[in-house]
């Protein structure tokens, strides 16, 4: 929702006579309140009372004379953007809506506190919920560059204060990266103890920015641009590289990496559970990771290679695998379905990876199907660890 969109409703609900009861900032002002109070009640709705309560206060702050105060007050049970949901209480006709004015009454309280020095009140609008990407979005497109940087050093003072995990770091993460997004950062920002989570760093361009011992949840980079960032001690539990991305100067050291996901359509996506294996995807990606894994001696992919490694991650999305859409769908497996059946299934059933099944009692009749005996990270873990009973099968996979 953009200013103009909301100026159209704006004039077709408090126009009459060619003159407003409210200007258009009292407006955005009444709906921000209302968002905020929604909020601060963790509900979607607001019973007509508490409405028109709200709307009688703010009139006599702005000292609306009387015979006003009584009309706008009638007209706000039927408001353009307030919908009615039992007949009793209003809500936003599109949560969207909520969030665009829930990001106002947020700025308003991050502009008090850069003018009086306290932080109090933005504090306890983020501890009190997990805050919706579209807010921070919303909010940050209000900033100037100029107040950015004061801004995200205001809300990092926040998270000093604070000694146990609550709801202030996923906030304060899920904020940052749209702040800081094309910022242009002459001194290194350090960000300390945040948690990030989902889509926060899709689309973004971060400059000079270190990240110490924070936590990445399910965290994806597409379309991403990083340059001169620095990653300090960090766990990333689900970590995601879509499409085209430019790492610049990218490093992480003494990181932890439980799993990577990576594709180049956006459509195939293959795991990675090994360290080893995670390394070296960094690597290809342009993301230097130090953290012992210098001196490995890369082993260049073949097409059975990959191909393997996108038969295995095709169970993270079933459980079995019928061998009839095999052979019926030539880019099944990337175009080599003759490959998978051939030679990769009889190796898997081989170490008994997998097992055949024949199902007669579905629409599958006498089809094959293949289900796995092991679970995706423990076999994919097992190419750079000797000691685990499927290392064989990766040193016979990488000899085709």
């Amino acid at each position: 929702m953009c200013y103009k969109d909301f100026s159209l409703i704006f004039v077709h609900y408090v126009e009459i006579s060619g003159k407003p009861h409210l200007t258009f900032d009292q407006h955005v002002t009444f709906l921000a309140t209302v968002a905020e109070e929604m909020w601060d009640n963790k509900k979607d709705y607001i019973s007509k009372e508490h409405l028109q309560l709200l709307l009688t206060i703010l009139l006599q702050e702005w000292n609306i004379e009387e015979d006003v105060k009584h009309k706008v007050i009638r007209m706000v049970e039927s408001h353009a953007l307030l919908v009615s949901t039992n007949g009793i209480d209003r809500k936003f006709d599109h949560e969207e809506f909520k969030n665009y004015f829930l990001s106002i009454a947020f700025k308003n309280k991050v502009f008090d506190a850069i003018q009086t020095g306290k932080w109090d009140k933005v504090y306890r609008f983020l501890f009190n919920a997990q805050l919706p990407d579209t807010v921070a979005d919303y909010f940050a497109k209000k900033l100037n560059n100029e107040s950015k940087i004061e801004i995200v050093k205001g809300l990092l003072s926040i998270v000093k204060k604070e000694w146990k995990p609550t709801y202030i770091q996923p906030n304060i993460g899920t904020l940052i990266p749209y702040i800081l997004d094309d910022v242009q950062i002459i001194e290194v920002v350090a960000i300390n103890e945040l948690i990030f989570s989902s889509l926060v760093f899709e689309s973004k361009r971060l400059r000079n920015i270190s990240f110490i011992d924070c936590t990445f949840t399910n965290i994806s980079f597409r379309t991403t641009d990083f340059e001169n960032i620095q990653f300090d001690n960090c766990t990333f539990s689900g970590l995601k590289i879509v499409g085209r991305n430019r790492f610049v100067g990218v490093n992480m050291c003494n990181c932890t990496i439980n799993d990577l996901s990576y594709s180049d359509d956006g459509q195939e996506y293959v795991s990675e559970y090994s360290p080893i294996q995670i390394h070296k995807l960094l690597e290809k990606y342009g993301i230097t990771s130090k953290d012992g894994f210098e001196e490995v001696e890369y082993y260049e992919p073949t097409e059975f290679y990959k191909t393997v490694k996108k038969f295995i991650n095709k169970f993270s999305k079933t459980t079995w695998i019928y061998k009839k859409n095999i052979e019926e769908s030539s880019r099944y497996i990337s175009n080599n379905s003759k490959m998978v059946i051939d030679e990769i299934i009889p190796l898997l059933e081989n170490y008994r990876i997998i097992t055949a099944h024949t199902d007669s009692k579905t629409k599958q009749a006498l089809t094959v199907s293949y289900g796995l005996n092991y679970e995706i990270n423990e076999i994919l873990k097992a190419e750079d660890d000797t000691r685990s009973k499927l290392h064989g099968f990766w040193i016979e996979v990488k000899k085709h």
